[in-house]
């Protein structure tokens, strides 16, 4: 028989206004937000070394000052084979006012994908939660943390991976105010060859650049809208299918063709790429494709399938952005710049590998990636926001895969060109001189 579908009118979300920036001040006031900065100095408060068993720790790169995904353990006793344990974790308080449901798939998310990017097995997978609420007596609270155990489960059929272990902390308020609805997803993994595990930090010049996954318009809980106070309270689609592309990815460090690896999360791709160069002391010069999925301002109801199941799309008339169907919501083209460096859609990575692998890579990744850029031997990031004024004709991003046809097509592109020093992207991020 099953439950009868419910029609429930909506409307569109008005488009939120933004303040103009300047794209390399914005990147460095990323760098420098409290949520995104280095977390040496704690760090190094710890031992992370494990009984010597410790293969990568949370910070990497030839100075030990750029941020780890994941840390990567080799227990005692195991030294018979090349088996190691990878541990991540993932986070977002700031979501779960708009959705915990989503946020729990955000987080979930999050974990797998750090785990993924330093080379474990995604269908070798478990998580933990750890949940810090309010009181469950209160409705409001028991509704949102009941909506957040939803999307765990959810994350556990999507990811495939069991729950093992969790701990709840409730009860959590002051003066009648509660904390936050936090939920901290632990996630552990194999790496079945602890030789073929890498970092975020930048390896050779020359490397070719590759993201992995689409972005989205949606900003609502960003460290953008945070720190530019943009009143949006739409979240980026979850990732419906999301095996697919970590599968890829895996496949590719697995064979040893990936030589560093980053999960785009907290400040956006602009963020991810910054801290790659930070960690490897290296340049890079990338084109960012602002191709992102809108969905009418329903973007944490829609979901997103794969690169090629786009949904709704953006045209752009002159030098404004309109959402089809509905001549109201105008987004200015700043809007655009905003969103392609710092929305933090799910599902993303950037990958490095050498040249001579591109074809694999290009292959393996299929509609999952495309190549951005490559490693520079300079101390600049340099980062090129490309849109496509006639995308909204073009459903099949696949043909798009590479920058160097977007640098071919220039009549076709609105683009910002902005210029970060690694030396003040070091400075900002808090690394120590």
């Amino acid at each position: 028989v099953g439950v009868p579908a419910v029609g429930v009118p909506a409307v569109g979300v008005p488009a939120v206004g933004v303040p103009d920036v300047d794209s390399a001040e914005l990147i460095l006031d990323l760098l420098a937000h409290p949520n995104v900065s280095s977390r040496e100095p704690i760090i190094r408060t710890y031992d992370h070394e494990v009984r010597g068993g410790t293969v990568i720790r949370p910070l990497v790169g030839p100075n030990a000052d750029g941020p780890s995904d994941a840390a990567v353990i080799k227990p005692l006793g195991t030294w018979y084979h090349n088996r190691a344990i990878a541990v991540a974790s993932g986070i977002n308080p700031r979501l779960t006012a708009i959705d915990p449901w989503a946020m729990a798939l955000h987080v979930i998310d999050e974990a797998v994908r750090n785990l993924v990017a330093t080379g474990a097995d995604p269908d070798r997978l478990a998580l933990l939660d750890n949940f810090s609420w309010g009181d469950p007596n209160k409705a409001s609270q028991l509704g949102s943390l009941v909506r957040a155990v939803q999307g765990c489960v959810e994350g556990a059929r999507r990811y495939q991976a069991p729950f093992i272990s969790g701990k709840d902390s409730l009860y959590n308020e002051f003066e009648g105010t509660a904390v936050p609805g936090t939920l901290l997803i632990t996630a552990i993994g194999v790496v079945n060859d602890l030789h073929q595990a890498v970092t975020s930090a930048l390896r050779g010049c020359g490397n070719d650049l590759w993201l992995v996954g689409e972005g989205s318009d949606c900003l609502g809980g960003s460290i953008v809208a945070d720190l530019l106070g943009i009143d949006d309270h739409r979240l980026p689609p979850t990732v419906i299918d999301p095996l697919c592309r970590y599968r890829a990815v895996h496949g590719l460090i697995a064979a040893g063709r990936v030589s560093s690896a980053h999960d785009v999360s907290d400040g956006g791709i602009a963020v991810a790429l910054a801290e790659m160069a930070i960690g490897g002391r290296l340049g890079l010069r990338v084109t960012v494709p602002c191709d992102f999925v809108s969905t009418g301002g329903m973007c944490s109801v829609g979901e997103v399938g794969s690169a090629g199941d786009m949904g709704n799309e953006l045209t752009v008339p002159g030098d404004q952005v309109t959402v089809p169907g509905n001549s109201e919501l105008v987004v200015p083209s700043n809007y655009e710049l905003i969103v392609a460096l710092a929305n933090e859609s799910p599902g993303r990575l950037v990958l490095e590998t050498p040249v001579a692998e591109r074809a694999a890579v290009a292959e393996k990744l299929g509609r999952f990636g495309r190549r951005i850029g490559s490693v520079v031997d300079t101390d600049d990031i340099e980062i090129r926001v490309a849109v496509d004024r006639a995308r909204s004709q073009r459903r099949d991003r696949s043909q798009w895969r590479d920058q160097d046809q977007w640098r071919d097509q220039d009549q076709r592109f609105f683009t910002d060109y902005s210029v970060v020093p690694v030396s003040e992207a070091r400075n900002a991020f808090g690394c120590r001189v």
